[in-house]
C-alpha cells in the first residue's frame, strides 16, 4: 500500500503492516514519536525537505526498510529513531543534523556503510550499537563528541577515523569491534575510558597521543592481537607506583613498547608493576630521563634484553622473574640495587657492572641474583675484569 501524508505524522500509523511505500509531502515539519514503529512491511519512504525533526522510535522495527534519504532540512534524529531496521543497508546523515540521537541506528544489522556530513557535531550513546555488518564509516572533523557504546558490537568494522576535535574516547565506545585493525588517536584526545577498545581482537598496534592524561582500567582488555604500543614521553599516569599500566591486561601478547621522546615533561619514575606480567614483552625502549625503575618488569618472561638508561640510580625487584633475560648492563649512575632485582632470571649469563658500584658506596642488597642458576661471574664494564658472583648475592 502506497500512502502520501500531507499533515503532521503522529503515531496513528504505528504497527500497520499494510504500509509499503510512504511519501511525506511538502509542508510536513515533523515525523512524530513512534510514527511508523513496527511497520514491518514498509520498504521505502520519501521525506521532503520541509521535515526538521525525526522523533524517537519514529521508524523503530521497520525490518524491511532498505534505504532512506534524509534531507538537509532535518536537524534532529532522536533516540532510537531507526533502531532495529534490520534491512537498512546504508545511510547518509546530512550536515544539518546537530547530533545523532542515542541508539538512533542501534541493531541495524544489515547496515554496511555510514556517511556523516560535515556539520554534525555529535554521535550519541549507542548510536550504532550492534550494527554487525558495518564495515566503514566517514566521520567529519566537525564531530567533537562520540558517546559511550557508540560503535559497540560493530564486529565487521575494520577501521575508523577519530576527528581531531574529540577529547575523550568514552566507555565501551568500540567494545567488541573484533575486526578493527587500525586506529589513530588524534592529539586532541586526553582520556580513554574503561573498556573503550575491549575485545578488539584484531587490533595489532596503537599510538597514544602526546596529550593523553588518562587511560582507565581495561581500556584495551582482551585485545589479543595487540603487539606494538607507542607511549608518549610525558604520559606520567602510566607510571604510578603500585599501579599496573592500564593500557591492557596481562593476558595480552604485547611484544614491543616504546616510550616516546617528543614531549614536554620527561618520565623519571617507571613505577612498581608498571609492566609486570606482560608475558610476551620482548623489547622496551625507555627514555633517557628515567632514573628509577623499581619493580617495573616483574614476570616479563619473554624479555631478552633491555638498556637501562644512564641516569638510573636505583633498581629494586625490577627484573624479578624475567626468565629469558640473558644479559644486562648496569650504568655508572647506579647507587642502589635492591632486594630481588634479578630473582629467578635463570637464563642470565652476563652482567656488566661498573667498578664504581663496588668502590663508591653503592648499596647492594643480599641475594639479588637468587635463582640465576647460569650466572657464575660478573664483568666490570670499565675494565673487563671477571669477578665470581659473591656468595651473599646468590
Amino acid at each position: 500500500m502506497a500512502v502520501i501524508l500531507n499533515s503532521a505524522v503522529k503515531e496513528e500509523y504505528k504497527g500497520r503492516n499494510d504500509l509499503v511505500d510512504v511519501v511525506i509531502a511538502d509542508g510536513v515539519t515533523e515525523i512524530g514519536a513512534e510514527a511508523f514503529k513496527g511497520c514491518t512491511s514498509l520498504k521505502s519512504i520519501t521525506i521532503r525537505d520541509s521535515v526538521k525533526e525525526i522523533e524517537w522510535f519514529a521508524f523503530a522495527g521497520c525490518e524491511n526498510l532498505t534505504s532512506i534519504d534524509i534531507p538537509d532540512s532535518v536537524k534532529d534524529i532522536s533516540m532510537l529513531a531507526f533502531s532495529e531496521c534490520s534491512s537498512l543497508k546504508n545511510i547518509t546523515i546530512p550536515g544539518s543534523v546537530i547530533a545523532i540521537g542515542p541508539a538512533a541506528f542501534a541493531g541495524c544489522t544489515s547496515l554496511t556503510s555510514v556517511t556523516i556530513r560535515d556539520g554534525v557535531s555529535g554521535i550519541s550513546q549507542g548510536a550504532f550499537l550492534g550494527c554487525t555488518s558495518l564495515t566503514s564509516i566517514t566521520i567529519p572533523e566537525s564531530v567533537t563528541e562520540i558517546g559511550e557504546s557508540a560503535f559497540e558490537g560493530c564486529t565487521d568494522l575494520t577501521s575508523i577515523n577519530i576527528p581531531n576535535g574529540v577529547t575523550e574516547i568514552k566507555k565501551d565506545t568500540f567494545k567488541g569491534c573484533a575486526s578493527l585493525k587500525n586506529i589513530t588517536i588524534p592529539d586532541s584526545v586526553k582520556e580513554i575510558s574503561k573498556n573503550a577498545f575491549s575485545g578488539c581482537t584484531s587490533l595489532a598496534g596503537i599510538t597514544i597521543s602526546n596529550n593523553m592524561t588518562k587511560i582507565e582500567k581495561d581500556a584495551f582488555y582482551n585485545c589479543s592481537s595487540l603487539k606494538d604500543i607507542n607511549i608518549p614521553y610525558d604520559f606520567r599516569n602510566y607510571f604510578v607506583d603500585d599501579q599496573k599500566l592500564n593500557i591492557t591486561s596481562s593476558d595480552l601478547n604485547i611484544t614491543n613498547i616504546t616510550i616516546n621522546k617528543s614531549a614536554k615533561v620527561p618520565v623519571k619514575v617507571v613505577g612498581d608493576n608498571a609492566f609486570s606480567g606482560y608475558a610476551g614483552l620482548k623489547t622496551i625502549t625507555l627514555p633517557d630521563s628515567a632514573d628509577v625503575i623499581n619493580g617495573a618488569f616483574k614476570g616479563c618472561a619473554s624479555l631478552t634484553s633491555i638498556t637501562i638508561p644512564d641516569k638510573v640510580t636505583e633498581i629494586k625487584g625490577t627484573f624479578y622473574g624475567c626468565t629469558s633475560l640473558t644479559s644486562i648492563t648496569i650504568p655508572q649512575s647506579i647507587k642502589k640495587i635492591g632486594l630481588n632485582t634479578f630473582f629467578g632470571c635463570e637464563d642470565l649469563t652476563e652482567v656488566n657492572i661498573p667498578s664504581s658500584a663496588w668502590l663508591n658506596g653503592c648499596t647492594i642488597a643480599d641475594h639479588i641474583f637468587s635463582g640465576c642458576k647460569n650466572l657464575t661471574h660478573l664483568k666490570c664494564s670499565d675494565n673487563g675484569t671477571l669477578i665470581p658472583v659473591p656468595a651473599n648475592l646468590k
